[in-house]
């Protein structure tokens, strides 16, 4: 193996996924097209229906790689990070886009917009064109990351938006369905601009040779409870073991090992249905390789091929979908255990044994992992993200009170990167939760997605003030600055006693309540002042913009995440 992936044929992780991501993108831009075309064209085709398989599990699975094997830059990581998770947020807003086309349309929306819609559709469908080229050329620094967003597309988006809040224009009353339409249509629009604003490139981190340490625990009571649970399996497999007196059931624990995998939440009867099935299969594959091949060949090369042949077929299964996956590699472990561990022959006496050792081991963890502390990807999901908007309410109240630093700067955006692989690998797992882990999962990836943005504008606000840019400032604009941090950070924290809540045992079952929140804006005789200072106060009066709306976006989703 080692061979192969280094000499042979080597295929390095990142360049696996620059590639993946940048084809989402290309896709997404060409559905775009095709959804515009049909939003402003009542004669055009209905669009084709589309396959919603999300590609976020893949992506991890090659950060994961990227991160254990390169071992990037904060900077990098942080970089990839926000290719994936911009790739799968454009991807479900596209689709958003595309059931609201195929909706009926007004056609005075047509004619009194028709133009308008159709250049912010051209320039969004440039903007994704330039970001799989730059995702393709390996994400390349830029010192003008916003040139991929022309500056009047912003103005144009905000003229829909309050178009669609003032109905239809040639009637006194527009129906509540048209008017719902026109402005789901505007805000996902309004949504896939903000993703294709860039601002890592903004943010000119500085490499630091130490790790960031804080958080870092002796006792880990998810660690414990893992070792505690798989300790009791591996000790009721045992006896299970030693009862039937049978030394061919030794198989147990190997299942065990197998499948008490740590770091993987909830779906616990799911994962083990879907494991038995691959018990199933597996076990026909080698009856099957028992019957025709070692009664029938005595040559090496019919061995090879059948070993392959199952072997091929089980990896092939476990890379399709996320439910497959569990039965994919259940299969090849228990066709490989059950025929080639014994030596392949024609004896099913003994394999048979082995084969029942491994549904009892799939059995026996099940049940354990079922009903001695089970735990839920939903609910470590949303004690993910408070753990995440904890992290990033501390450096904003820092950046609030003046007292962040470059170092901690560059220790912040370490403790991000890891706050949002966490995020999304339980928002990974919570799909196979059901129709509420399905809605948390994508919730939960449209949360983090919103919120790792507002960090960064924080940490664009951090980087100019630690620099001294704002030291021309007149005093009137410091203060109003400040006063709109606290009043961001202070947003930014309820988020947390939300998620919080739903914790207590009063809490009726269903989605959170919305938040109304309302911020102070910049006043246009001072903004027209900043504007013609340096560019890092450009960068950080354009964040004081975009909070306000990144906060919205994250009250939305959280407001739609449900907890039993």
């Amino acid at each position: 193996m080692v061979a192969v992936d280094t000499w042979i044929r080597p295929s390095p992780a990142e360049p696996r996924l620059l590639e993946s991501v940048a084809a989402d993108f290309e896709r997404s831009r060409m559905r775009l097209e095709m959804v515009g075309q049909r939003y402003l064209d009542p004669l055009s085709a209905p669009l084709p229906t589309a396959q919603l398989a999300s590609r976020l599990a893949p992506h991890l699975a090659l950060l994961e790689s990227i991160k254990e094997h390169e071992k990037p830059t904060p900077k990098r990581l942080a970089a990839l990070l926000d290719a994936v998770v911009t790739a799968e947020r454009i991807f479900l807003e596209v689709e958003r886009l595309a059931v609201l086309a195929n909706e009926p349309v007004a056609d005075e929306i047509r004619q009194a917009y028709g133009h308008q819609l159709e250049e912010v559709l051209r320039e969004l469908e440039a903007a994704l064109a330039r970001r799989a080229e730059n995702v393709l050329a390996g994400i390349p620094d830029s010192k003008h990351p916003a040139e991929g967003i022309p500056p009047h597309l912003r103005e144009l988006i905000q003229d829909l938006r309050e178009a669609s809040g003032q109905g239809l224009p040639s009637r006194e009353t527009s129906t509540a369905f048209e008017a719902s339409n026109f402005a789901g249509f505007v805000d996902a629009l309004d949504l896939i601009e903000n993703l294709l604003t860039p601002v890592f490139g903004r943010v000119a981190v500085e490499e630091t040779g130490g790790e960031d340490t804080a958080g870092q625990q002796f006792f880990d009571a998810d660690r414990f409870r893992f070792s505690v649970k798989l300790g009791a399996t591996m000790a009721l497999g045992l006896q299970v073991g030693l009862t039937t007196q049978r030394a061919d059931l030794q198989t147990i624990l190997w299942s065990i090992a197998v499948a008490g995998q740590p770091n993987q939440y909830g779906a616990v009867f799911r994962k083990t249905i879907l494991r038995l099935v691959g018990c199933l299969m597996g076990g026909l594959a080698a009856l099957g390789a028992m019957l025709l091949v070692s009664e029938n060949f005595d040559s090496l090369p019919a061995y090879l091929v059948a070993i392959f042949a199952v072997t091929f077929f089980s990896a092939y299964v476990a890379q399709s979908s996320d439910w497959l996956n569990y039965a994919g590699i259940q299969t090849g472990i228990t066709f490989l255990i059950c025929y080639v561990g014994l030596g392949p022959s024609s004896d099913i006496y003994r394999p048979l044994w082995r084969f029942w050792g491994i549904v009892l081991g799939v059995i026996t963890t099940g049940f354990v992992f079922l009903f001695l502390w089970p735990e839920y990807a939903s609910d470590k999901l949303v004690a993910s993200l408070i753990k995440f908007i904890r992290n990033t309410v501390d450096f904003a109240k820092e950046v609030a009170d003046g007292t962040v630093t470059e170092g901690r700067i560059a220790a912040v955006e370490r403790r991000l990167s890891s706050d949002l692989l966490e995020v999304l690998n339980f928002a990974d797992q919570a799909k196979l939760e059901g129709q509420r882990g399905r809605v948390n999962s994508t919730n939960g990836v449209t949360a983090a997605a919103t919120l790792i943005r507002i960090a960064y504008r924080f940490l664009v606000i951090a980087r100019a003030r630690v620099s001294g840019a704002e030291a021309t400032l007149p005093h009137e604009v410091l203060a109003q600055r400040l006063a709109q941090e606290k009043e961001y950070s202070s947003a930014l924290e309820s988020k947390i006693d939300m998620l919080e809540s739903i914790r207590s045992p009063d809490r009726f079952p269903g989605p959170l309540p919305q938040s109304t929140i309302e911020f102070t804006h910049a006043r246009d005789d001072l903004t027209t002042r900043v504007l013609s200072e340096n560019s890092n106060l450009a960068a950080q009066l354009e964040s004081y913009r975009r909070l306000p709306i990144l906060l919205e976006h994250l009250d939305d989703a959280l407001s739609k995440i449900e907890l039993s």
